[in-house]
């Protein structure tokens, strides 16, 4: 047990320590707290030695100051950064503002400007009129031509890239994308052109022919045509940057030295130096008023695309030679022999004429040849379309497509057949040419779309099956690429070989058809010998072949540009569904086809309407 004196000097030493403790705590109260709230060890009973060892308060006193400053600082550039956004914010509202009052104020002066220049345009336009028919001034008119037109520097980038086309690998797709956007800027320079020749007459002639005359135009007039001469400098600028960029797109591929080759094409077409390919291919059409610059330049186009396209008709004559000195059951000369051609023909013949002479095949081929030139010579070049849906997105994109592109068919679709079929009749690499290049398929028709959409009509029998909307071609733009065969020529591909449209022969005809045509051609024949001429047209040579249509074969593709019109067939005949039958053309479709200069047709009651 600890005596009295030991509990007075332990009693002593407390206080001290309790002293010590106050002043700590008044000096750093934090640092003193965090002690305080550590768990005790052990009994409560401090030791000198651990007390002696504590920080004095002169030591923490200098950390903790630095503690409550930089607190104080972070609040306060908390509190400075909130002001600043809150500044930067009003400050972006308000030049929003401004900029919107800004723009206001343009668009409303521009609408003034605009109000101005239309005012000015109809006060003017009639006296402008009156000039240019004035002989004294017609001659400043024609000056005030630019000598560097725009329109001559678009054709001869034109024509520059049609000539590069032909020699290089761009795909038809890419080109025709090209020479629209080329179509655009021709537009909108030839309308430049024009309006900066009158802007450069009216402001050399104007004033003085409005003073002579003493002609009165509206307030503000001169305020408004120099407005004008502004928007058209910019119009021009503006027409020579896109025409400076379309340059550098037309000629991918090729190096400076190239290029240069080419601009200097370009400048020589653009001075006249050289005369454009498409005035020296239709010269003659052109003199003589059967063809317009427009109309050429578009032709010379269409041709130069046809002509960079793979071939895919060879020369019938080798083909023909081809066919007949092939061996086995495929051989021409097997199959007449399989068909028992010329003797079904003369048994058919004798019938009809007891005395007729024993025909070979030379005589049935050469009497079928000009029965079937005479049958075909005046049809109408036509394709079937399903419905009016269908026909919209075909000048959506601006051709037919091939059955390889679509996947569709309203007939057999096999494709592979139809690739093996092409290869063989039409001489074609089916592992090289693009699913786009493969031939369209349509029929030959009489013309007559009331007698056509009869029920009684063969050739309506024999198309319906693939629409009801009449898409009739333009002949001489398809003449020379289209083949004929009489019947399917997929059914009759083993035993017939398609003809050049404007000289089919028996070739053309189905083994199975062929002895009614060798008897309806010499029946013919000798009716034009008794002086007879009876009818003779696509449904007759139908009738007379009992073949289901005369299928046609367009190649080098089908564009709108080749449509002469379209026909709705309303009336519901020959068909499986008639209640599908669309009884009118929707009136978008109708202008869709007007502005493309289409004559759209509707066949309803047996009557033929316009639409």
């Amino acid at each position: 047990m600890p005596d009295d004196n030991d509990t007075l000097q332990l009693q002593q030493q407390q206080i001290q320590i309790q002293a010590q403790e106050q002043e700590q705590t008044q000096a750093a109260p934090q640092q003193v707290q965090e002690q305080r709230q550590e768990p005790a060890a052990g009994p409560a009973v401090p030791q000198p030695e651990q007390i002696q060892e504590a920080a004095p308060a002169p030591v923490m006193e200098e950390p903790a100051q630095q503690q409550e400053m930089t607190w104080k600082e972070r609040r306060a550039a908390r509190r400075q950064a909130a002001r600043e956004a809150r500044e930067r914010q009003r400050a972006e509202q308000k030049a929003i503002r401004q900029r919107e009052r800004e723009a206001a104020a343009a668009q409303k002066a521009r609408q003034q400007e605009d109000r101005a220049i239309a005012q000015m345009q109809a006060s003017v336009q009639p006296v402008l009129q009156q000039m240019k028919r004035d002989p004294a001034l017609a001659l400043q008119y024609e000056a005030s031509a630019s000598t560097a037109p725009l329109l001559n520097e678009v054709e001869a980038l034109e024509q520059c890239f049609l000539a590069q086309y032909q020699a290089s690998h761009i795909p038809e797709r890419e080109a025709r994308k090209l020479l629209d956007r080329i179509r655009i800027l021709r537009n909108g320079a030839h309308a430049f052109d024009q309006n900066r020749q009158d802007y450069a007459f009216e402001e050399a002639c104007l004033g003085e022919y409005i003073r002579a005359h003493e002609l009165k135009m509206p307030q503000g007039t001169t305020e408004a045509f120099l407005a004008y001469g502004r928007r058209l400098s910019n119009s021009g600028q503006h027409l020579r940057q896109q025409i400076g960029a379309l340059r550098e797109s037309l000629f991918p591929g090729l190096n400076a030295g190239e290029i240069e080759q080419r601009m200097a094409a370009v400048e020589q077409v653009r001075t006249g130096a050289q005369v454009p390919a498409y005035q020296e291919v239709y010269a003659a059409q052109i003199q003589a008023g059967e063809m317009t610059l427009s109309e050429a330049r578009a032709a010379y186009e269409e041709q130069t695309f046809r002509a960079r396209r793979p071939i895919t008709l060879r020369s019938f004559e080798e083909q023909r030679k081809a066919w007949q000195e092939a061996e086995g059951e495929r051989s021409f000369k097997q199959l007449l022999v399989s068909y028992d051609t010329m003797a079904f023909a003369n048994q058919a013949i004798r019938e009809q004429d007891p005395r007729a002479p024993q025909l070979n095949w030379e005589q049935a081929n050469a009497l079928a040849r000009e029965y079937l030139e005479e049958a075909v010579r005046n049809s109408s070049f036509q394709i079937r379309v399903p419905n009016c849906e269908i026909m919209g997105l075909i000048l959506d994109s601006g051709r037919f497509k091939t059955q390889m592109e679509t996947n569709s068919s309203r007939a057999l679709l096999d494709l592979d057949t139809r690739k093996n079929f092409s290869q063989r009749c039409f001489g074609i690499d089916p592992e090289a040419l693009p699913p786009e290049q493969y031939e369209i398929y349509g029929y030959a028709s009489h013309g007559d779309l009331v007698r056509e959409s009869a029920s009684n009509s063969v050739i309506n029998q024999g198309s319906c099956q693939y629409g009801h909307i009449v898409v009739t071609l333009r002949k001489e733009r398809m003449l020379e690429r289209t083949t004929i065969t009489i019947g399917d020529s997929l059914s009759n591909q083993f035993t017939s070989r398609m003809n050049f449209v404007h000289s089919p022969d028996l070739q053309a005809v189905g083994g199975l058809n062929r002895s009614e045509v060798i008897r309806a051609a010499y029946l013919r024949r000798k009716a034009k010998q008794a002086g007879e001429t009876p009818p003779l047209d696509v449904e007759q040579l139908l009738l007379d072949s009992d073949a289901s249509y005369a299928e046609l074969q367009y190649h080098g593709g089908v564009r709108v540009e080749d449509i002469e019109s379209v026909t709705l067939m309303a009336d519901p005949v020959n068909v499986d569904a008639p209640e599908e039958i669309e009884q009118e053309m929707p009136a978008e479709l109708v202008e869709r086809l007007r502005e493309l200069d289409i004559r759209a047709y509707k066949v309803k009651d047996g009557e033929l309407h316009e639409l």
